[in-house]
């Protein structure tokens, strides 16, 4: 109960900072104060095992910073907005960029139910981690249009996005799923369950506001106006921020994600039910009221 409210007042302060000021360095600001406070939350309240993995998974997903609103104006801009741009028509990017990311979606669940039983979880997120940076490291080729010097077309870059990127953001999701349901004690699941699955939520509203930072930072804010190349100018050095910060996750994930594959016990408290197990504020209640020592002897 004390966890569901710190998320909902995580959720208000920034629902309240976006409608209250459009400055996005405070929007970041309290995105980041309350990172740091749901973080610190769940490492008090929970077992930390699931403490742990809770604030990787928020990690991650605030790592993942968006730029997805200049990537859609880049990409579907007409030649009076961005005269040197792919200028995509609505058709293209919705129906069939659309189309084709569906279809990466179900052949990433398909492979990955299908090979990754016998992987660890670390291994799984180490490899999708770093080919899903490596892959959005060509952006920054088609957003300098570094692509149309050396005669690369741009929908070569918007076909590879759509099927190999969506792809491997299925292969870095899925484990977290997996391991999301196996972190649930007995009797409790869907309430832990609901719990870890908003941190990753959490995480994803928390790298929308970082990104707005950094674009509002490198003054790339097109909006579908007349002649914008200039708020393109500096959009490959967002894609490239965005694309390498996912790595660091990686550097804490030996720390907060035991080396299990699927199906493997994480911990035998869990299964007896006990989600608090070995939390600080377990030790804390413990080390303040010990137990009363028995009267037997004076009887």
């Amino acid at each position: 109960m004390a966890l569901s409210l710190v998320l909902l007042g995580a959720s208000l302060a920034m629902s309240a900072t976006a409608i209250a000021t459009k400055d996005a360095q405070v929007n970041a600001v309290v995105a980041l104060l309350v990172a740091l406070v749901v973080a610190g939350s769940f490492s008090i309240c929970l077992s930390p095992v699931i403490a742990k993995f809770s604030a990787f998974t928020l990690l991650q997903s605030s790592l993942h910073l968006s730029i997805s609103g200049p990537a859609f104006y880049f990409l579907t801009d007409t030649p009076e907005e961005y005269p040197e741009g792919p200028h995509f028509s609505m058709l293209f990017y919705n129906a069939t960029l659309g189309c084709m990311g569906s279809f990466a979606t179900l052949f990433g669940l398909y492979t990955y139910n299908r090979y990754s039983s016998q992987i660890s979880y670390r291994a799984i997120i180490v490899v999708s981690n770093t080919v899903f940076s490596l892959l959005h490291l060509a952006d920054m080729v088609l957003f300098s249009r570094m692509n149309v010097q050396i005669g690369i077309p741009d929908c070569f870059f918007a076909f590879g996005n759509q099927s190999l990127g969506t792809m491997i953001y299925q292969w870095l999701w899925m484990p977290q799923v997996g391991f999301f349901s196996q972190l649930c004690p007995k009797d409790m699941e869907a309430s832990m369950f609901a719990l870890v699955v908003s941190c990753h939520n959490l995480g994803v509203a928390i790298s929308s506001a970082l990104g707005a930072w950094l674009l509002a930072s490198l003054s790339c804010n097109p909006r579908g106006a007349a002649m914008e190349t200039s708020e393109f100018q500096h959009l490959w050095i967002a894609s490239g921020v965005s694309s390498l910060l996912p790595l660091l996750g990686i550097s804490a994930l030996f720390s907060l994600v035991p080396d299990v594959r699927p199906g493997e016990e994480i911990s035998t408290q869990l299964q007896r039910g006990d989600g608090t197990a070995g939390s600080l504020w377990r030790r804390w209640r413990s080390e303040s009221c010990p137990p009363m020592e028995s009267d037997s002897e004076d009887a």
